[in-house]
Order: structure tokens, then sequence, then C-alpha cells
């Protein structure tokens, strides 16, 4: 069995197929790193800024999706007791 250094398993752990929330986040640094960087914003600020951008989607979309089985649920139990 060939060996495997640890340089080559680093680089097959960070190729693989990556969750569509982690390609969210990362195309959202990108972006804000091109657009913030010319003004010499640091870093960690554009980091900060794109983890609010993350969180505050990931908030929304939930509160949308329960709110939308609410409704979904409250129509569902009425088309039953007819």
């Amino acid at each position: 069995m060939a060996d495997i250094n640890n340089e080559t398993m680093k680089e097959t752990l960070n190729n693989r197929p990556k969750s569509h929330l982690e390609t969210y986040q990362n195309e959202i640094i990108e972006y804000l790193t091109s657009k913030l960087e010319i003004h010499n914003v640091p870093k960690h600020t554009i980091m900060e800024i794109a983890q609010y951008c993350y969180t505050a989607t990931l908030l929304t979309a939930n509160d949308e999706v329960r709110r939308n089985f609410r409704h979904w649920e409250k129509h569902q139990k009425k088309g039953t007791r007819r």
C-alpha cells in the first residue's frame, strides 16, 4: 500500500465537494474581499461582515421555512376535517 503524506491528505480534503452552505459562505467572502480590499478594509472586518451576512441569511431562510410550514400545516388540518 502506498504511503500518503500529510500534504496529500490535506490537498485531498480541501478538494472534496463542499456543501451549498460552504459554497455560499465562500462566495460572500470572495465578493466582499474583492469590493472592500481596494478601500483598505482589514481582513478581520471583512470576515465579520461576511459572517453577519451568512448568519442573517440562514436565520431569514429558517424563519421563512417555519412560516410556510405552519401555513401548509394549517391548510392540511382544515382539509382533513371536512
